[in-house]
């Protein structure tokens, strides 16, 4: 079910293993390359949970940070308390 840009192992064995029948989902992920399937395979993984509008925030690997090309960020924490308030309103 997961693959590329999918939650990362631990996330996926929590989620299968955690249907979380009535919940309500916040996800959110860092990635250096896209969000990919992030947000659909979590809304996949718990179909009876409420699943929110979710965050990403773009890092860069060890190798861009070496070499001085990586991003830090295209958040600022205004956005994060933009996005908090808009889902949690």
């Amino acid at each position: 079910m997961y693959g590329i840009s999918s939650p990362a192992p631990p996330v996926a064995t929590f989620l299968d293993a955690n249907k979380l029948v009535g919940k309500t989902l916040t996800p959110f992920c860092t990635h250096g390359g896209g969000a990919g399937k992030f947000f659909a395979d979590v809304a996949k993984a718990c179909p009876n949970a409420k699943v929110l509008e979710g965050l990403t925030i773009r890092g860069s690997n060890q190798v861009e940070r070496r070499l001085g090309t990586g991003v830090t960020t295209h958040h600022t924490e205004d956005d994060i308390v933009a996005w908090l308030n808009r889902i949690f309103k």
